[in-house]
């Protein structure tokens, strides 16, 4: 086996998948945030006014840049001022824009709010990195698994011990999908994992089970046959 062909191909995976990442991650506003929300729940767009009559809604700009215009009016509770927008299926960040009556007079007003897959915020740099060569290491782990898994299913000599490297990996996977669920919240790495999951309850789980039972009958065959 060709080990330096295989570090420089996952190498390469490395670097496409943190580019992937990182694009696929919004870019800060340096205006007002109203904070961070989890993906499809509805938002209270706020805005606090002591001596407005009214306050709009006039447009939303959503994260792929498109555009809506709304010119809703706000509802009036004192000196606050909401209104509720439920459109949120895009990860990013969408720019709220409207307009009051401050004073007197027709004031334009803007800010932010930020949807993440799970309503934390976004991680940094660091950590997409550190869990991108986790990734890297399972995705080689899972690859060498199942080579591993073939090459004893072909000797049939492939034992309780190699049923739970198996078994505990695909476990491990699991808890590194809830882990980048929660931390990362990267929907084309969910997505993969996702993936991941489901190849792996074939590869390692039914697989080592079918190469376990037949290795284990196939050594009690062996041992009945010595004794005759």
């Amino acid at each position: 086996m060709n080990y330096n062909k295989i570090l420089g191909y996952g190498g390469g995976i490395l670097i496409f998948l943190v580019a992937i990442i990182s694009l696929s991650s919004p870019i800060n506003a340096s205006q007002q945030s109203l904070g961070t929300f989890p993906k499809n729940s509805c938002i209270q767009l706020l805005q606090l006014c002591g001596d407005c009559s009214y306050n709009n809604i006039t447009s939303i700009v959503y994260p792929n840049s498109s555009r809506i215009i709304l010119d809703a009016q706000m509802t009036k509770r004192g000196a606050e001022f909401n209104y509720t927008f439920c459109d949120t299926e895009q990860i990013g960040t969408y720019y709220v824009n409207g307009i009051g009556d401050l004073n007197g007079e027709d004031t334009a007003w803007a800010y932010e709010f930020e949807i993440t897959l799970t309503g934390n915020d976004k991680p940094d740099g660091i950590l997409v990195v550190l869990f991108t060569i986790l990734f890297l290491i399972i995705l080689c782990g899972m690859v060498w698994l199942l080579l591993y898994t073939i090459f004893h299913f072909i000797q049939m000599d492939f034992d309780a011990k190699d049923l739970t490297y198996n078994i505990s990996a695909y476990f491990f996977l699991w808890g590194v999908y809830a882990l980048g669920r929660y931390y990362i919240g990267n929907e084309l790495m969910e997505k993969f994992l996702l993936w991941m999951i489901e190849v792996g309850a074939v590869t390692a789980v039914i697989m080592p089970l079918c190469a376990f039972v037949i290795s284990y009958i196939k050594g009690g065959i062996k041992n009945e046959e010595r004794y005759y």
